[in-house]
This record gives C-alpha cells, sequence and structure tokens, in this order.
C-alpha cells in the first residue's frame, strides 16, 4: 500500500485538493493587507510618494474590497485617479477572483463532503507519494518563478490577459507606483510556501493513516 497506483477516484480527489490549496492560497494572499503593509513600511512608499500609510491601506482595502465584492460596480481610490484602461484591468481581476473564490468554496464544500461523509480521510495514505512529488515540482517550479520574476511576471500577465491593459502608465494610473514589484514577488513567494505546506500536511496526514492501515 504505497500509492503507486491510483485509481481515477484518488487522482479526482488529489486535484481537488490542488485545486483547493491553489484557489485557498490566492484568496490568503489578495486578503494578507498586512502583507501590503509590509512593503510600503520597509521600502518607505508613504514617504517617496508623500501620502500615508493610512492612505496606502485604505486604498489597499478599497482594491481588495472591489475584485472580490461581486455587489460592488465602482473603484474609486482616494487621490489616485483610474484611467479606463486601468479600470478595465481592475475588471478583469476581479472576474478572476470572483473565479477562484467560487472554485475554492466548491472545492472545499466537496472535500467535506468526501472527507467524512464518505470517509475518505482514513484513505489519505494513497496520496503520499502523489503529495511528495507535487511537492517536489511546486518546489522546482517556486524557484524559477523567484530567480526569473521579471519575465515570469510578464508571462503570467500575458496568459491570463487578452489585452495590454495590464500594463499601467503612471501618469494615467499613479496607483501603480505603489504597488511596486516586490509586492508582487512576496505574493508569489507566499502562494508556494501555502501550496507546499499544504501538500507536506496532506503528505503527512498520508503517512499517519499508511501506519494505521498496516496494523
Amino acid at each position: 500500500m504505497n500509492g503507486m497506483f491510483y485509481s481515477l477516484k484518488d487522482i479526482g480527489v488529489f486535484i481537488l485538493i490542488l485545486l483547493f490549496l491553489i484557489t485557498f492560497s490566492v484568496f490568503f494572499i489578495i486578503n494578507a493587507s498586512w502583507l501590503y503593509y509590509v512593503t510600503i513600511a520597509f521600502m518607505g512608499l508613504a514617504v517617496k510618494f508623500h501620502v500615508s500609510n493610512g492612505l496606502l491601506m485604505e486604498n489597499f482595502h478599497r482594491m481588495t474590497n472591489f475584485i472580490q465584492n461581486p455587489f460592488t460596480s465602482v473603484l474609486k481610490l482616494n487621490q489616485f485617479p483610474i484611467s479606463s484602461n486601468g479600470m478595465v484591468h481592475f475588471e478583469n481581476v476581479r472576474t478572476l477572483t470572483l473565479v477562484n473564490n467560487l472554485v475554492l468554496l466548491i472545492t472545499f464544500i466537496s472535500l467535506l463532503i468526501i472527507m467524512f461523509r464518505f470517509n475518505y480521510f482514513k484513505k489519505m495514505w494513497k496520496l503520499q507519494s502523489l503529495s511528495e512529488v507535487t511537492m517536489l515540482m511546486t518546489g522546482v517550479l517556486a524557484l524559477f518563478c523567484v530567480l526569473d520574476f521579471q519575465d515570469v511576471f510578464i508571462y503570467f500577465h500575458e496568459v491570463l490577459f487578452k489585452n495590454q491593459d495590464w500594463i499601467f502608465n503612471p501618469k494615467k494610473d499613479p496607483i501603480i507606483n505603489v504597488l511596486p514589484d516586490q509586492y508582487f514577488l512576496m505574493c508569489f513567494a507566499l502562494f508556494f510556501l501555502l501550496v507546499i505546506v499544504g501538500l507536506i500536511i496532506v503528505a503527512i496526514i498520508g503517512k499517519r493513516e499508511l501506519k494505521k492501515e498496516s496494523f
């Protein structure tokens, strides 16, 4: 019982777990206001652009609320105008974020049912080796993304967005000045860290259940 052979059910459950980890990590990062606060404090953005930390955090919360709230149709930032192209990008990000959160909810409910209603939790040993392999692949991908972040960041946007509205003009969309690359680099790093930690937890649970299965 080393998990080398997987049924379609096992693969399906693992895909659900992976989707949950990915969407949860995205949700967590979007709402990690502390990460942005660390960025503005460390880089001195408030002093550099002659605004207060409070103003930057207020606008951060306005942006995160807009991209996650399906009932909000207008985004207005305090002292930072938004161009029509900039607004299109925020709307595109909003669509992707809402899809992410919907998938997060669906996978969470599905896993609760599968794990406890159908008692799959005791069969987690089947996913141990699969989790370990995926964890290793994720680590390699994370290292590549961090070492070549600029190119990865550009490619990431080219894949997700069909237009060029994600390329902000600082004169028309000055908000980009206080959203430095370093912030997004930390978001990427934290994303991979959360996914890897989740896979480690799955592997640990699988190892524990395998020991129980052996007795």
